[in-house]
């Protein structure tokens, strides 16, 4: 944030890359989701483990 820059470090959690893991857990965490904002009207996009929302609107309220 602003010119405040911390340290590197190593993060030690979740799984390698390509992992054959990642579709069954997108399903498991993120697929329902995608069908609740689905419900509620706003645009989504996903893919094996990776989701985008977004939505759009003709005025900032």
């Amino acid at each position: 944030m602003g010119d405040i820059e911390s340290e590197a470090y190593t993060v030690v959690v979740g799984i390698p890359q390509g992992s054959p893991l990642s579709p069954a857990l997108y399903l498991f965490y993120n697929a329902d989701l995608l069908e609740v904002a689905a419900n509620r009207h706003i645009q989504t996009s996903g893919w094996i483990d990776d989701v985008c929302f977004f939505t759009r609107s003709t005025s900032t309220k």
